[in-house]
């Protein structure tokens, strides 16, 4: 009998910076070929979306695999705020079905003040202040 698929993800939890390009790997051992069919997918849990080649910012899922063990590559192009989720690792085969998440933080610089300019007035006069902020 062939055993059910056993997911394994090195980190329970990714932080990752604005704009970075990155990857989280999900091992899977399980059979693979012709006699069992596994199939190992990425889902994005906040609205159960399977994470594909050109999704997003998700520059490509790659599988590597032989007859025992697969990994996927879940890769992410120039990471926006807004990838910050929970992304789940899902194996299944006719034996089982087995998953793990993995929490994605994505944060930027907090914003810095790189310039200030001078303003003089006189009493009564409106005057307007202009503040120049960079951030990543």
């Amino acid at each position: 009998v062939a055993p059910a698929p056993e997911v394994s993800i090195l980190f329970d939890q990714v932080d990752e910076t604005f704009m970075n390009t990155f990857s989280i790997v999900c091992s899977v051992k399980a059979l693979f070929g012709s006699a069992v069919s596994t199939v190992v997918v990425w889902r994005r849990l906040s609205d159960n979306v399977t994470m594909l080649n050109g999704i997003e910012r998700v520059v490509s899922v790659e599988t590597l695999r032989n007859a025992s063990y697969v990994e996927q590559t879940l890769t992410f192009n120039k990471s926006v705020l807004e990838d910050s989720d929970e992304y789940r690792c899902e194996a299944s085969n006719s034996f089982g079905t087995d998953e793990l998440t993995v929490v994605l933080n994505v944060t930027a610089d907090p914003p810095q003040i790189v310039s200030l300019f001078s303003v003089t007035s006189n009493v009564g006069e409106n005057i307007s202040f202009i503040c120049l902020a960079v951030s990543s």
